[in-house]
This record gives structure tokens, sequence and C-alpha cells, in this order.
């Protein structure tokens, strides 16, 4: 299940955890991946009054990543993991 920028979940009528549950009864895996902005977007889902998407955030998405900004040197190592060493060409 994806759910694409979860600030647009606060005030739908769609209820997640029932959603959730009919997905459930028709598959043994259900993987949930989700996009949010920090600051102030997070925060609104972090402290809904929405008890399913509050349920969903906190016990359905275990892991929650967040980008970091990729430094000079973060680049310079990322384009030399890319080089095709066969080729000389990037990969990009």
């Amino acid at each position: 299940m994806l759910l694409d920028d979860l600030t647009r979940y606060v005030g739908a009528e769609l209820d997640l955890k029932e959603f959730w549950e009919r997905l459930r009864r028709h598959a043994s895996t259900v993987v949930v991946t989700s996009t949010c902005r920090d600051g102030s977007e997070l925060n609104t889902v972090r402290t809904t009054s929405r008890h399913d998407l509050k349920w969903l955030y906190e016990e359905r998405i275990p892991l929650q990543l967040s980008l970091l900004k990729a430094g000079l040197e973060d680049k310079r190592n990322l384009i030399e993991l890319l080089k095709c060493t066969d080729c000389g060409t990037f990969y990009l």
C-alpha cells in the first residue's frame, strides 16, 4: 500500500485502519510505504486526532526514513560508485 503525502489523509474520509483490515483479508502480507514532508506537515500527522491515521503511522510504519542533504564528499563518492569500470561512462 502506497500512501503518497500522509498529510492528505488527515482530512480524508477513508478509514485507513478499515482499509488495512480489508487488505489483510485478501493478502497474506501487506507492506506500507508512504511519503510525508518534514517539519509542520510531519508534525500534523504525528499529532492528528484521527485514530486510524495515528495507528497506521505508529503501528504499521515501523521503519521511518528521512533524507539528508548530500555534501560534496558524498557526491564525489556517488560519482565514483556510478562509474562504469569497463567502458569509462557513467550510469545516471
